[in-house]
């Protein structure tokens, strides 16, 4: 499963922070896809594969002390079949 979270710190970060976001998610079997720092209205976007939502909720717990998040879950456009649903999801 996808998960797209996009973050804004609470402080400063700290420089360790990505490593230590790094270790916790592999702990979970988590990989992280890609991880951006962004200018406008989100200061972080990281793209997560992971197994389950729980896993993905575990390891943005631990992260409450130092942003605050919201996460999507992310599907392949082409694992739609827009087809079954008429046009983008209209009967």
């Amino acid at each position: 499963m996808l998960f797209i979270s996009l973050a804004k710190f609470k402080g400063q970060p700290k420089e360790q922070e990505a490593d230590r976001l790094k270790q916790e998610a592999a702990k979970r079997n988590i990989k992280i896809k890609a991880h951006y720092i962004t200018l406008g209205s989100y200061d972080e976007v990281v793209i997560y594969e992971a197994p389950n939502e729980k896993a993905v909720i575990e390891l943005l717990m631990g992260r409450t002390n130092v942003v605050s998040s919201e996460t999507l879950v992310g599907v392949k456009r082409e694992d739609v079949e827009y087809h079954k649903y008429g046009s983008y999801g209209k009967e």
